[in-house]
């Protein structure tokens, strides 16, 4: 498990880390949730949700384990305080 802290939540499902992830020769600091479904941005729903993912984990330091890269965002599993963030949304 790595871990890292969130500078900026960007959608209700992913999120900027420093310092940057590095996963199969990649690297960069978007990382998208994996199990949120994708909502469209400027969902009311998305951004109730980005509101309260800002509330959990912005400023802080989270735990994630990659699973796989989709386009320029690191999907993984991500943890705040030992619980699996997707329980809290």
């Amino acid at each position: 498990m790595k871990k890292a802290k969130v500078i900026s939540v960007i959608d209700g499902n992913t999120f900027r880390i420093n310092p940057m992830w590095n996963f199969a020769g990649n690297t960069d600091n978007k990382i998208r949730i994996l199990g949120l479904d994708y909502l469209e941005p400027n969902e009311r729903s998305d951004i109730e949700i980005k509101r309260k993912l800002e509330q959990l984990i912005l400023g802080k330091q989270v735990e994630y384990i990659p699973i796989r890269l989709s386009f320029d965002r690191l999907l993984a599993n991500v943890y705040i305080n030992d619980i699996d963030i997707t329980t809290l949304l």
